[in-house]
């Protein structure tokens, strides 16, 4: 994805980074497919249809709707939003909650804010340094990765994550609902929420490693 969004700021294309993201969307899904076809009726479980779901409209949003008036972009994120709690309460009462799951939620959500991020550049609603909240993601993997002893293990979550995850997605849609004059100031505060977020995250990973 580092990739991907390296070629967008290159060349303005969106395309590789939606290719980067199918590519390891698949990866995960491969790497543990007994944890994926685990359902008889359904194949794999509600929820992670549901984050199927979440993947391919960010992935079509991306690449189609660039030209969409700002407000129907933000309604199909609001929708791809309100999807990451139904995935989560599927996989609750279904009993299916797996570490792949917990994977492909992440991954998800790790798209949502880079390609978020992508479309306010690309339809000049934001300047480029928004792409950090975006990147913030794939830079935590980077640098904590080699931290953690067993990368099998589900990463620990902060306990107030949620509740930041929450605030970050409402900062980072809501500017396609609204402009006014100081607008961007509030997004910066967004930025150094979400770098508090995932400092946050990453020394209790490692604390716990």
């Amino acid at each position: 994805m580092l990739i991907g969004a390296t070629l967008f700021g290159w060349c303005d294309r969106l395309w590789p980074a939606v290719l980067c993201g199918m590519i390891s969307f698949l990866f995960i899904i491969f790497r543990l497919p007994d944890q994926f076809w685990i359902d008889e009726r359904w194949g794999t479980s509600r929820a992670n249809w549901v984050t199927l779901l979440r993947h391919d409209g960010l992935a079509l949003l991306l690449v189609f709707g660039s030209s969409w008036h700002p407000w129907l972009q933000g309604g199909v994120l609001t929708l791809m939003a309100l999807l990451d709690i139904l995935d989560g309460y599927w996989a609750r009462i279904d009993g299916k909650s797996s570490l792949l799951g917990s994977y492909l939620d992440k991954e998800t959500d790790g798209l949502f804010m880079l390609y978020t991020s992508m479309l306010l550049v690309n339809t000049q609603i934001l300047p480029g340094w928004i792409l950090t909240v975006g990147l913030l993601r794939y830079l935590y993997v980077l640098l904590a990765l080699p931290w953690i002893n067993d990368s099998r293990k589900a990463e620990r979550r902060d306990p107030v994550g949620r509740t930041l995850a929450v605030v970050l997605m409402i900062g980072m849609i809501s500017p396609f609902y609204m402009n006014f004059n100081g607008w961007k100031w509030v997004m910066v505060l967004v930025v150094l929420l979400a770098v508090f977020s995932f400092a946050r995250s990453m020394a209790l990973n490692l604390r716990s490693s």
